[in-house]
């Protein structure tokens, strides 16, 4: 993080593409262009209309077609603070405001007509995947008298998406969960 001036979820998010990048190598199947990653983002502490939730999702090319892993993270750097930028700018409430908009009954019949006719298979994802770095406990934790030495998130899958990756820091390591 300090020797390039990145932050750690840019740092997280390039050891991920780097990790993705062997993967998708083992098996020859390395894209032409970059994977897009829903990066789930507090907004805990921002000015909000009103809304209650805490949470918004920007969006970060991850360059698995690039070999070198210091341009990877010069890539996801330069991406994310775009993203930001485009957060600052459109707000973090703007996906909550239109739902609200929706009655609940109407959302709930789009999203199985969605599911089940299919339009996932036949239009491109607005991402591939989701990766969420959540800070957990700087001191230690314990449960029922033991230490927690290591805990591994899970997070949910969403339609079009085929991998979560979540990390969780527990003391001086993080902990990834992954699931497909």
């Amino acid at each position: 993080k300090s020797a390039f001036g990145v932050t750690v979820n840019d740092v997280v998010l390039a050891a991920c593409t780097a990790g993705l990048r062997r993967y998708l190598e083992a098996w020859d199947t390395i894209p032409d262009r970059a994977l897009i990653g829903s990066i789930p983002v507090s907004t805990h502490g921002q000015p909000s209309g009103g809304a209650t939730n805490q949470v918004s999702m920007m969006f970060v090319e991850l360059p698995v077609h690039l070999s070198d892993p210091v341009k990877q993270l010069e890539s996801i750097h330069a991406g994310s603070d775009s993203a930001k930028e485009m957060q600052r700018v459109v707000g973090t409430d703007l996906v909550s405001d239109i739902v609200e908009l929706v009655p609940g009954s109407m959302f709930h019949m789009v999203t199985r007509l969605y599911s089940q006719s299919g339009l996932a298979d036949r239009l491109a994802p607005m991402q591939n995947l989701i990766i969420s770095n959540i800070m957990g406990s700087p001191i230690p934790v314990y449960m029922a008298g033991a230490r927690v030495t290591a805990m591994y998130p899970f997070g949910p899958l969403a339609e079009g998406s085929g991998l979560n990756i979540t990390v969780l820091s527990n003391m001086d390591e993080m902990n990834i969960g992954l699931i497909a």
